[in-house]
């Protein structure tokens, strides 16, 4: 699945007509509106899933898929990825990141080298980088502009907000 970026995750059945409540990835907002298909995860493998219709609703989308006009129709897709080819994503997203892509990047807080973003932790309000800290210890991050206003895929970097102090939790 490495050739696919994530752009957003299915969480519930809007209705009994079949549309899925989905949360966009940051910066993936509006990518839905504009396809004519996505590619689903279902059991490991990506499919294709032309699109019928797609509205907002409040921080969600609902989207409804062709040939799948009921919620029994839809229950199976709770909870999977939906999906673009990673050239699409790249050549059309700008400050949108493939999370492979952050694996290894060099983590600076005021300046100062901090760790090296170690994993990257999938979770439904967001992405969470893990980073190896200077001494050794894994720091979880949460991948938002508030923790990380900068990330410089060209120079292998990732800058942190400013401060002292411990803002971020220490993984057991």
């Amino acid at each position: 699945m490495n050739d696919y970026a994530l752009i957003a995750k299915i969480n519930s059945i809007f209705n009994a007509q079949g549309y899925l409540k989905a949360k966009p990835v940051e910066g993936f907002e509006k990518c839905l509106f504009e396809r004519e298909f996505v590619f689903v995860d279902v059991f490991g493998a990506p499919r294709k899933f032309f699109l019928e219709d797609v509205f907002e609703n409040g921080e969600f989308v609902a989207v409804k898929f062709k040939n799948f006009g009921s919620s029994g129709d839809v229950n199976f897709l709770i909870g999977k990825e939906i999906l673009l080819p990673a050239e699409e994503v790249k050549d059309s997203e700008k400050n949108v990141f493939l999370l492979s892509e952050l694996t290894k990047l060099t983590v600076y807080r005021n300046g100062k080298f901090f760790g090296r973003v170690k994993d990257i932790l999938n979770f439904k309000a967001n992405d969470v980088l893990v980073v190896q800290d200077v001494k050794g210890e894994e720091v979880l991050i949460p991948f938002v502009k508030n923790f990380v206003p900068n990330v410089d895929l060209e120079n292998g970097r990732i800058d942190l907000i400013s401060g002292e102090g411990d803002l971020f939790d220490v993984a057991d």
